[in-house]
């Protein structure tokens, strides 16, 4: 019975993918950005809780979280799909060798980069913590006007990724100095997504060919990113050395990462779902937003309930589903979150579908790479999914639509 759910699982993301990708005349969409590097960790979490005496047993009822969410996931992907699709033709491909804001974004970013160097230099001098330490992230972490002004970095970091070439120099600059403050901070899908974002961005703009090959690329890059991490953190501080034992425990912390919010989910649901209801969580980032300018108690957004992995770490994680599911305790809150967020990714496909250009690409994907990291967690409790697409689209209707045009400047460097 445990493997024919997980058959069925099978079935309905090929067939619902096969669906989406008609629909919308490609594979760049959120249902299968979310569905198949799901069900591609399920299946190597199912086959790893069996063959290891170490990971708890796989729960495989909990599957039909995923499969009922994944059904209403889709709704909002065939109402957005037959208003005035047809209008236009081919739209999938935008402009990527125009130049006409390289030399504004590019400054932009050597403002804000100038201020992030300056104030992660105080934090290493002002204390005894280490790069990329909790406590030096804690530290360096920014709040507030410049909290806000990395964002719009991270929103224009996949663009450098899209630019970086031999006429593009700087754009390197750019890419370095950014995943150096990155990595002081040290959250490693906080690193991982802009990556994903700019190689998405490349092959919308068809710089970079959708191969198995590059995909091989894509999770051999966030591998690397993750053993890089702790290099940084354990070997280069003199905390370790280089052997066996530091491979194994680095190697255990990413197989937790992989496969965590699966299996937590799994043997949460198993238990009866151990959290208290937070409903009001699933829209922490609006709540909060909202709480700082207005006044109030932040609403906490963490889950507090850690479980035990066996020989991996624990996890709070609840992967995208599962922790609307925990969270809001109830079919119909979760079906309406399920929907609302739906609703927020595919209408930013239906923008690039009917208004192709450089930043309406850039939001869906941002969306496309939080949808795919959905196996780990609900992104959405982050106000960075609400606020980079939302920065992208900004940028798109001032520069863009308003038609707004800057002097002449030399691009090729």
């Amino acid at each position: 019975m445990d493997i024919v759910l997980l058959l069925i699982l099978v079935v309905e993301v090929c067939f619902l993918c096969f669906v989406d990708s008609r629909l919308w005349q490609t594979v760049f969409t959120p249902f299968i950005a979310l569905s198949v590097p799901f069900t591609v960790v399920t299946v190597a979490t199912a086959l790893l809780s069996a063959i290891d005496d170490g990971v708890p047993a796989f729960y495989y009822p909990s599957l039909g979280v995923w499969m009922a969410g994944l059904l209403l996931f889709m709704v909002p992907s065939v109402v957005f799909s037959v208003i005035g699709i047809n209008k236009v033709g081919s739209p999938y491909l935008f402009d990527a060798t125009d130049d006409s804001y390289y030399i504004l974004f590019r400054n932009v970013t050597f403002v804000i980069l100038a201020v992030n160097m300056w104030r992660l230099s105080a934090a290493l001098l002002s204390s005894v913590y280490t790069f990329g330490s909790d406590e030096l992230s804690d530290e360096y972490e920014a709040v507030g006007l410049v909290a806000h002004l990395n964002q719009l970095l991270y929103a224009l970091f996949p663009y450098m990724l899209l630019k970086a070439d031999r006429h593009h120099k700087s754009a390197y600059a750019v890419i370095a100095l950014t995943l150096v403050g990155m990595f002081a901070i040290n959250v490693k899908s906080w690193i991982v997504a802009p990556l994903v974002a700019g190689f998405l961005l490349r092959v919308l703009a068809g710089k970079t060919v959708l191969s198995f090959r590059s995909v091989l690329l894509l999770v051999g890059g966030g591998v690397a990113v993750f053993y890089f991490s702790y290099l940084l953190l354990i070997v280069v501080t003199g905390q370790s050395e280089l052997s066996v034992r530091w491979f194994d425990f680095v190697s255990t912390h990413l197989e937790t990462y992989i496969i965590g919010g699966v299996l937590s989910f799994s043997l949460d649901f198993q238990q009866g779902i151990l959290e208290p209801e937070m409903t009001e969580s699933l829209f922490g980032p609006v709540i909060n937003l909202f709480k700082a300018l207005f006044g109030g108690e932040f609403t906490e957004v963490i889950n507090p309930v850690r479980m035990s992995l066996g020989s991996l770490d624990d996890s709070n994680v609840r992967t995208f589903m599962g922790t609307i599911y925990c969270y809001s305790q109830s079919v119909g809150v979760s079906a309406a979150v399920v929907l609302y967020v739906s609703t927020l990714t595919y209408s930013t496909l239906w923008l690039f579908r009917h208004f192709p250009s450089l930043f309406t690409a850039l939001a869906l994907c941002f969306n496309l790479t939080f949808l795919s990291l959905g196996f780990f967690e609900f992104y959405w409790l982050n106000l960075s999914c609400y606020e980079l697409p939302v920065l992208c689209l900004f940028i798109d209707v001032v520069l863009y639509r308003f038609k707004i045009v800057l002097p002449a400047n030399e691009s090729t460097e």
